[in-house]
C-alpha cells in the first residue's frame, strides 16, 4: 500500500471516528479517556496542531521564515510575550472555541499598541503573502468607506 492510500484510509478512519463520538454523547469523556487514553479533547487538540503545522509548512514553502509561539492558553512565554518583546512582525490568528476567542483579544489589542499587523483568518494570511511577494510600487488599496459609498 502506498503513503498516499495509507493516508486516505486513515483520514477516512479518522471522519468516521470523529462521527461515531460526535453521535455518542451520552458516553463520558472520562470513560473514554479510562478505556482509551485519550478523549474527544485530545482528538480535538491533535487536529487543531495538524492544522497549524500544515498552514505553517504552506507559508514555509512560500519562503518566509515561520515560528510558532504558543497560544496564551498553552503557557509561557506565549505570543502576547513575543509581541511585547518585539520579536514578532506579523500575526495569523485564527480562533476556535470560546477560550481562544477570550485570547485573541489580548492578542489583538497588544498587536495594536505594537504596531504589529494582524489578521484572523488564513484567507487573510494568504492575501498578505501574496502582497509581500509583488513590488511595493503594484500595492493599491481601497477604504471601507470608499467601498460602501
Amino acid at each position: 500500500m502506498n503513503i498516499k492510500n495509507l493516508e486516505k484510509i486513515e483520514s477516512q478512519t479518522f471522519r468516521r471516528l470523529i462521527s461515531h463520538l460526535q453521535s455518542r454523547t451520552e458516553v463520558q469523556n472520562i470513560d473514554i479517556m479510562n478505556l482509551t487514553g485519550f478523549c474527544r479533547n485530545c482528538l480535538y487538540k491533535w487536529m487543531h496542531e495538524a492544522a497549524r503545522e500544515t498552514e505553517a509548512q504552506y507559508i514555509e514553502a512560500l519562503g518566509y521564515k515561520v515560528e510558532k509561539v504558543n497560544k496564551v492558553m498553552e503557557g509561557r512565554p506565549h505570543i502576547v510575550d513575543s509581541i511585547l518583546n518585539n520579536d514578532i512582525d506579523l500575526i495569523i490568528n485564527t480562533t476556535e472555541g470560546s477560550q481562544s476567542i477570550r485570547d485573541s483579544a489580548s492578542i489583538r489589542q497588544s498587536a495594536l499598541r505594537n504596531k504589529i499587523f494582524c489578521t484572523t483568518t488564513m484567507f487573510g494570511a494568504f492575501a498578505i503573502i501574496d502582497a509581500l511577494q509583488g513590488s511595493e510600487n503594484d500595492w493599491t488599496y481601497t477604504t471601507l468607506q470608499e467601498l460602501n459609498k
